[in-house]
């Protein structure tokens, strides 16, 4: 059967860390996606709908990986937890 050896205090450190890297790339998908909609009012072209086509598929992807980033974090926490329920009963 395979093994993990893991501390508590390392998935919740890993748990924090993702949830650090998801909050930062929502943040800045935000910022970007106003700056593409800005961009829209000057940039009046085809070339433009196409970026556009591409930033919103780009920035979905990104969404799912946020969604899922935040998700793990939170099963990494609940997996800390009872690692250390277990080590506190031993």
């Amino acid at each position: 059967m395979p093994k993990a050896i893991v501390t508590p205090r390392e998935l919740d450190r890993f748990a924090d860390a993702l949830d650090e890297v998801a909050r930062v790339i929502a943040y800045k998908r935000s910022e970007k996606t106003r700056l593409v909609h800005d961009a829209g009012y000057v940039w009046r072209d085809e070339k433009y709908e196409m970026f556009r086509r591409v930033f919103e598929q780009t920035t979905a992807e990104l969404d799912t990986f946020v969604r899922r980033a935040r998700a793990y974090a939170a099963f990494l926490r609940a997996k800390s937890a009872r690692a250390r329920k277990y080590l506190d009963n031993r």
